[in-house]
């Protein structure tokens, strides 16, 4: 559908009755069951899990342009049965995006700003400036971010300035 000049999808997908994957480490470290309680989790529970988000985010690669979704994060993945589903598309977008100018540069922030969560912006995302490209890495860095709080129960990075400095947090073992 087109709405003032921009392209909009709708899209229809599963009831998602399972929660977030969030909720899955929150309960999992609640009951003692599904990941491991301890700050550094098993990895054949982890695994299982992750490989089905890389999968749904390179198939959103591989189309042509490719689609990034931009937001990805543990509220994010939601449980139907035995899979795990990425959905909230809301901050996708198609291709890659130049930042030619301070125009571009402008639009491209503001959107970061209103369709991202800080602590799992790519470094691209935090320092935008002319000649920035923003592209579908995004959503590998995010994928980063995903695993470390699968392994360790925190994101590694606060936020834009974490990020940037490269300093992160790590999870006692």
């Amino acid at each position: 559908m087109r709405s003032q000049e921009r392209l909009e999808v709708l899209m229809l997908l599963d009831l998602c009755t399972g929660g977030t994957l969030l909720d899955h480490c929150k309960d999992s470290i609640a009951t003692r069951s599904g990941f491991r309680s301890s700050a550094s989790r098993e990895s054949d529970d982890i695994w299982p899990v992750f490989r089905q988000v890389v999968e749904a985010v390179a198939a959103m690669h591989a189309v042509n342009p490719a689609v990034s979704h931009r937001d990805l994060k543990l509220t994010n993945v939601f449980r139907s049965g035995i899979r795990w589903i990425v959905a909230d598309f809301g901050s996708c977008s198609f291709g890659t995006f130049n930042c030619t100018d301070k125009h571009a540069v402008q639009a491209a922030q503001d959107e970061v700003d209103h369709l991202t969560t800080p602590d799992y912006r790519a470094p691209e995302q935090c320092a935008l400036q002319v000649g920035t490209v923003l592209s579908p890495a995004v959503d590998m860095w995010a994928l980063g971010v995903i695993l470390y709080q699968l392994a360790f129960g925190a994101t590694p990075f606060q936020g834009n300035l974490g990020t940037l400095s490269g300093r992160y947090h790590m999870a006692d073992s």
